[in-house]
């Protein structure tokens, strides 16, 4: 082993474990319009506890109010990763992400709350038996 090859392994070595930020760059279209979406992992300490989420970022803005917010992990193997987040407007909503990590494409929905769907009235396009819209995307990991 020549001198420089034994200075690179020993200072990898002696470098402690570096968290390498793990981050998909998505894109869809939502009415004929291309959308940025990044999900990168993040840990969080709270109450004396590390845990960790997935912060979603929008990157263009929504005519729906959409803000950053910490997914909760679902679900993960090395196949796939599941996010999930409950939000609070007029209505209560559930957000799901399910991003393959394998094909590098990802499903968003957002589910309304159930009373909803059970309503006489649930006759909405915009808000059909409580889907609150769908959309398909590819992601660069």
């Amino acid at each position: 082993m020549d001198g420089s090859l034994k200075k690179l392994l020993l200072l990898l070595l002696l470098i402690p474990n570096l968290v390498m930020a793990e981050t998909y760059n998505c894109q869809y279209k939502w009415d004929d319009k291309k959308y940025e979406v990044t999900f990168e992992r993040k840990e969080v300490n709270m109450d004396g506890k590390t845990y960790t989420f997935f912060l979603y970022k929008q990157k263009n803005d929504l005519k729906l109010e959409s803000s950053d917010t910490l997914e909760e992990i679902l679900h993960e193997d090395d196949k796939y990763l599941i996010l999930g987040t409950p939000g609070l407007n007029d209505f209560k909503v559930f957000r799901t992400i399910w991003i393959d990590k394998n094909n590098n494409k990802f499903r968003m929905t957002t589910i309304k709350e159930p009373k909803e769907s059970f309503n006489e009235n649930n006759n909405s396009e915009i808000i059909s038996h409580g889907i609150h819209g769908v959309v398909d995307g590819i992601c660069n990991h």
